[in-house]
């Protein structure tokens, strides 16, 4: 591997005679599970080296951190690292090719530096790279997998105001290009059709997404799998940052004394998982790579009394007390080897879109993304809004906190546009701590991004107030969550969270008059106006937009205020025309332009709803959110305090 610094190579790039006799495309490597997909795309690229100079790059202190990594993943290849104060010369880059994150919304690339974005698995929706991925304050283009159905060009317009947004484009393009890692593994199938013995690979989700019920499968399910396939290789896979976890060492300790164990852990499963005969699994995935590349069947294996569904053709669901009959009536056939024409067929059935020649489709387009332009078939999604201009910034702001969207990346786009705002670091960890349906990856980021804003200087007293009872009210308590998971895995925490358990641990509230505990707040008597934005406690009529269980939930703890509900709208087809609470849900188009408020009676779609009727019945419409909870009314104040720009 060469790795040199951005300067050096930039200096170089300047005594090139010529000027750019190649497109300079950047592949931000990451240091993690998805990585393998990034190298393929490098070393794909490379074949079109005539025309593009494609190159690894990553931040200096990730280079630094885990350089040997990089030397075995990049062998023969070349990385560019750059510093914080490198970052006016990414402009040199053409193009970058970004790993979609929740964590990074890639702040130091300038705009002019065209962005392209890559999904990290063939089941993500687009609308998930784009929002839960935050692709929508960063992506020009993105590199779309499979087909989606009834695709809508204007669902992500008026979402992603101007002022956060780090685009070279006014729009996201979505471009029909495929899976590299799937043509990899196409190609390997076919490479190993004759190779003995066969596998059968139990592969693991993150633990922390596993069903908990399945987590108690694993150990045994692993043992019944090795004793009843001995002529079979079983091939165990957890995923990267789950290899010191308890019920992976235990596993491994297991398998040590059997001659047909197999731990994976090179950064690729392919080679391990081409020559399966069948995978076995706990998580229903949407689509999964296995059954794409090699047409055989998964095995997904669920407790007994906790069913599970999936739409896969190719996965066959069983509960535990019957997976090892149906695998073994399945094995017992011996199965033969799928030809590549049947498997490409099945993934052109799927949706995929250029099964087998993905990056070659991307070098062919190279041009086209470089001007900026879209072809015929790509879909290009407009961001801004076509009737009214984007709102306020805090307001848009108020409607992403009053969402309590976990992991939400506005917050981050806000840090990265925005930085002489600490405020938005708090918004930060708040956002992380409400991912507790994975608090092993999203608490540490909650707690670092708030060390981060504690080690700040200068913080103002009104701040430095919402902190410590942000702390009262949740971070000790996540912070304690990972103490005791510490503990039970034997995996020690890092230093910086470490230090708040020293440094926090005593902190109270500031004595400011206000009540602390949660009786004194009634989730369904507490309002967002989310124009102002404040806190409001309406008593008068009403329409409610939304008829699901959040809506359901206001009218049955406001029963004496049921009679100031003038109407109920749901975009939702399906629900037009049912009744709720003595009124026919309407659709949002026949709203009447008056002045009544409206309630949106969603979290999950709230910035999308407030879109809606803003766009429908105008800016100046009084739209309010119901507040989730305390900490949601603690930071919205906050919001005043920000230093936005002068003509928001």
């Amino acid at each position: 591997m060469e790795a040199i610094s951005l300067a050096h190579q930039a200096n170089a790039w300047r005594a090139e005679p010529g000027g750019r006799p190649r497109a300079r495309i950047g592949i931000r490597l990451p240091h993690n599970a998805v990585s393998n997909q990034f190298t393929l795309l490098l070393r794909g690229l490379a074949d079109h080296h005539e025309k593009i100079e494609a190159f690894a790059i990553t931040k200096l202190r990730e280079f630094e951190e885990n350089r040997a990594w990089y030397e075995q993943a990049l062998d023969g290849q070349r990385l560019i690292h750059y510093s914080d104060l490198e970052h006016d010369l990414l402009s040199c880059l053409d193009a970058v090719i970004l790993p979609e994150s929740n964590h990074d919304i890639y702040g130091e690339f300038p705009e002019d530096v065209i962005k392209i974005g890559l999904p990290h698995g063939v089941d993500i929706p687009l609308r998930n790279t784009v929002i839960g991925y935050g692709g929508g304050y960063c992506f020009d283009y993105i590199l779309g997998i499979r087909q989606e159905t009834r695709p809508d060009r204007t669902r992500f317009e008026g979402l992603f105001p101007r002022a956060l947004r780090n685009h070279a484009l006014d729009s996201i393009c979505e471009i029909p290009f495929g899976f590299p890692k799937l043509d990899e593994f196409i190609r390997e199938v076919t490479a190993q059709e004759q190779r003995q013995p066969r596998a059968i690979v139990y592969h693991l989700s993150s633990l922390a997404l596993e069903n908990p019920g399945s987590l108690k499968l694993i150990e045994p399910t692993l043992k019944r799998l090795l004793d009843n396939f001995p002529a079979h290789r079983i091939v165990f896979r957890p995923i990267m940052s789950d290899r010191d976890h308890a019920i992976v060492v235990a596993c491994r300790e297991l398998g040590s004394s059997y001659g047909n164990f197999h731990f994976s852990d090179a950064d690729s499963y392919i080679p391990d998982y081409a020559a399966a005969t069948a995978m076995v699994c706990h998580r229903a995935y949407r689509l999964h790579l296995f059954g794409l590349a090699t047409g055989r069947p998964t095995f997904l294996c669920h407790p007994e009394g906790e069913p599970a569904v999936s739409d896969d053709p190719t996965v066959v669901v069983c509960p535990e007390s019957r997976l090892i009959d149906e695998l073994r009536a399945y094995v017992d056939r011996t199965p033969s080897v799928v030809p590549v024409s049947e498997r490409m067929d099945h993934c052109r059935k799927a949706g995929i879109h250029n099964p087998g020649a993905s990056i070659a489709y991307l070098a062919s387009a190279i041009d086209d993304i470089l001007r900026g332009k879209a072809r015929p078939d790509w879909r290009r999604h407009r961001l801004d809004p076509e009737v009214h201009p984007d709102p306020a910034l805090k307001t848009h702001l108020a409607v992403q906190l009053a969402s309590a969207r976990p992991a939400n990346m506005a917050f981050l786009a806000l840090a990265a546009k925005q930085p002489e705002n600490p405020e938005a670091l708090l918004f930060i960890a708040d956002s992380y701590a409400r991912a507790d349906f994975m608090p092993s990856y999203y608490y540490p980021m909650a707690l670092h991004h708030f060390r981060t804003l504690a080690d700040r200087k200068d913080l103002s007293s009104f701040l430095k107030n919402r902190m410590a009872r942000w702390w009262e009210y949740r971070g000790r308590h996540i912070l304690d969550d990972m103490l005791q998971a510490s503990k039970s895995s034997g995996i020690a925490l890092p230093g910086e969270i470490l230090s708040l358990q020293k440094d926090w641990s005593h902190t109270n509230h500031p004595d400011d008059g206000e009540a602390r505990d949660e009786t004194a707040f009634i989730k369904f008597e507490t309002l967002v106006d989310l124009r102002t934005p404040k806190l409001v406690h309406h008593a008068g009529p009403l329409v409610l937009y939304g008829a699901r269980n959040l809506a359901r939930d206001f009218l049955t703890h406001r029963h004496a205020g049921n009679r100031n509900i003038l109407a109920i709208a749901d975009p939702d087809p399906r629900m037009q025309g049912q009744n709720l609470a003595g009124h026919a849900i309407q659709a949002p188009d026949t709203l009447p332009e008056n002045d009544v408020p409206i309630l949106i009676c969603s979290y999950d779609y709230l910035p999308d709803a407030f879109r809606d009727i803003r766009q429908s019945l105008g800016p100046d419409r009084t739209m309010y959110a119901i507040c989730k909870d305390r900490m949601i009314a603690d930071l919205l104040p906050l919001l005043d305090t920000l230093q936005l720009p002068f003509n928001d």
